[in-house]
């Protein structure tokens, strides 16, 4: 998992110095894979309840706040914010729990209900 978190953490941090650099945000890089490949995934995660490296990473990055690294992620693999842990949280449920408005906005901006666990 540290080496995700790194890259990940490595990923925000470039997009942020791009930013800064030319005074615009940078584009979010487009995910690699088809669409209908994408809604595969996302469906898969959805309906498995598991803890992974993965969902330690998100919860880790929601229960800091770092939105940055999030959309760095998601921004290349926005399946995983459909993730569950093995008792039914996944993202929307800790962005809640932390009270993270910027967090649950995003994460209903890539079509995460917000309605259920």
């Amino acid at each position: 998992p540290e080496t995700a978190r790194r890259k990940v953490l490595e990923k925000a941090k470039q997009a942020e110095e791009s930013a800064s650099s030319d005074g615009e945000a940078a584009q979010p890089k487009k995910p690699s894979v088809s669409e209908e490949e994408i809604r595969r995934r996302m469906e898969m995660l959805y309906e498995k309840y598991d803890d992974t490296e993965q969902s330690t990473m998100m919860w880790e990055f929601i229960h800091s706040g770092n939105l940055k690294a999030i959309r760095s992620w998601l921004s290349e693999e926005p399946w995983w914010a459909y993730l569950r842990s093995a008792d039914g949280r996944g993202p929307m449920w800790w962005s809640f729990e932390e009270r993270n408005n910027d967090i649950v906005q995003y994460l209903m901006s890539l079509g995460v209900p917000h309605n259920d666990r």
